[in-house]
């Protein structure tokens, strides 16, 4: 039977008020769910309320109100767990804990967001309305792999899991993540939708570590989400391709993730070596997002903002990030960690391009690029004059680097004809020096006689001496493929492991 919204609430509050006590000094804590929490798939005693207890203790009562087939939805694609027997058992309880974990069997159809939404926090106002004044705590459901029971697995994991996660930080309730601890682990779902006693050991101690308060853990592999996307093979190591945030992006994981899951943000040619294999070797993941032809404007960095976050939030990976960037690659590097410098672990140049006049404006010691600086007028949305008069390069944001303290090494080459160093690597170094900040510089010494013999790269010196004699052609293209990898992978080691 279905009440109206104030029939229901006076009905919870009779019920309630008619409850027996618990046991002395005892914390009540009210399971609500489907045939999860039930216990369908675990044999007897081995569901995740009973381990639960046991886990918590003498201290904590808990109750079992799972029901098999049940929705949060109120009309939903089953029986709706709002008003049933087993929601006014739990009313009754007067708990002083709920833990409610449904959802799955609203995969059988499509939900829609606002009435999802709508229902839960109906439910949740339910228990928060009880004169025990319950802690509410918000479950993800666990993962769906494979289509059963005519549960969708794409419904579950892709719409309600983050639908739960958005209900939860709306009613700034606390989320308990019961869905990444047991992605990739098949084998503790053997029906594809419940999970066997080794399935909801894991819940328990979640849900346990939450209700207890315990300080957040560093995420392992086996909590991480599993990355998705077209696999391949990358020199021993599994590369994951695919699309996020309308950009081209990957991920290569190493084959045990290290303490804390250090990983590495790469600017603009991923193909060239950057350490990438040492830091394999040591546990880091090296994760890519196509931002090249953007040059770091405002638009690029809001992209990196959400990559950052769908990496630690969603995947575990560490909160301080490293980032390398290789010649263009420097203006988001720079730009990003200036915004966002608690969130960088160190900064990594192969000759980085640090201002935008010099290149690809060309308005110093560099020949530029015509239709770069054109491309980047378009990513700017500004016309020449502004571009000229930008105050917001990275030679113009070295302060809040230097007073994070972010270790920053910069590559590079003195003869650099590209990306000359006089107008850009020196004047980061030389501010953050002057500011108390921490610079390390690789120089790299590239000498003419390399091209002798090669007619094409004599006419290009020619060209570049009547603007920069000092300037080497080819020396850009020479530091990023110089062979400092080790000491590149060595300062990121150093600065970013277990932050």
């Amino acid at each position: 039977m279905r009440f109206p919204a104030m029939r229901l609430l006076a009905a919870i509050l009779l019920i309630a008020c008619a409850a027996l006590p618990a046991a002395a000094g005892q914390v009540r804590v009210a399971c609500v769910g489907d045939s999860i929490t039930k216990g369908v798939g675990a044999a007897g005693g081995q569901d995740y309320p009973s381990q639960l207890g046991r886990i918590l203790g003498g201290e904590y009562t808990v109750a079992n109100f799972g029901a098999s087939g049940r929705t949060l939805q109120r009309r939903g694609p089953g029986k709706p767990y709002f008003g049933d027997k087993y929601f006014n058992r739990a009313v009754a309880s007067r708990p002083d804990i709920v833990v409610i974990m449904l959802g799955t069997n609203d995969g059988k159809a499509a939900v829609k967001a606002d009435v999802f939404l709508a229902d839960v926090k109906a439910m949740v106002q339910a228990f928060t309305s009880l004169p025990s004044k319950p802690k509410v705590f918000l479950c993800t459901p666990i993962p769906v792999v494979g289509d059963n029971y005519g549960i969708s697995a794409d419904v579950v994991n892709k719409q309600i899991v983050p639908l739960i996660r958005q209900a939860a930080k709306e009613m700034k309730l606390p989320l308990i993540d019961c869905y990444s601890p047991l992605v990739g682990k098949d084998s503790f779902i053997p029906d594809g939708v419940h999970p066997d006693g080794q399935g909801a050991a894991i819940v328990a101690k979640t849900i346990a570590a939450a209700i207890k308060g315990k300080p957040e853990t560093k995420t392992t592999d086996a909590q991480a989400a599993a990355f998705t996307g077209e696999k391949k093979d990358w020199q021993g190591y599994d590369q994951y391709n695919f699309e996020f945030d309308g950009r081209k992006c990957f991920v290569i994981a190493p084959k045990q993730a290290a303490a804390g899951r250090p990983w590495v943000l790469r600017a603009r040619f991923p193909e060239k070596p950057a350490g990438d294999v040492e830091l394999l070797a040591k546990g880091f993941h090296v994760a890519y997002m196509d931002i090249a032809g953007m040059f770091g404007s405002p638009a690029a960095l809001k992209h990196w903002d959400a990559f950052y976050k769908e990496m630690t939030e969603k995947y575990g990976l560490s909160k301080k990030v490293a980032l390398v960037g290789i010649s263009r690659g420097g203006l988001p590097v720079h730009k990003w960690a200036a915004a966002n410098p608690e969130k960088v672990a160190c900064i990594v140049g192969v000759a980085p391009v640090c201002d935008i006049k010099s290149w690809p404006g060309g308005r110093g010691l560099s020949g530029g690029h015509g239709a770069s600086w054109q491309a980047l007028l378009a990513a700017y949305g500004m016309t020449e004059a502004e571009a000229l008069a930008y105050k917001q390069n990275p030679v113009d944001l070295v302060e809040p680097i230097a007073k994070a303290k972010i270790p920053v090494l910069h590559v590079y080459s003195p003869q650099d004809e590209g990306v000359p160093y006089e107008e850009n690597t020196k004047v980061v170094a030389d501010r953050l020096k002057t500011l108390g900040g921490d610079f390390t510089g690789i120089p790299i010494e590239v000498k003419r006689s390399s091209i002798e013999g090669n007619e094409s790269l004599k006419q290009l010196q020619e060209r570049i001496d009547k603007k920069n004699p000092k300037a080497v052609a080819r020396a850009h293209s020479t530091t990023c493929n110089a062979p400092v990898q080790a000491a590149v992978a060595e300062f990121i080691l150093k600065h970013a492991a277990a932050k």
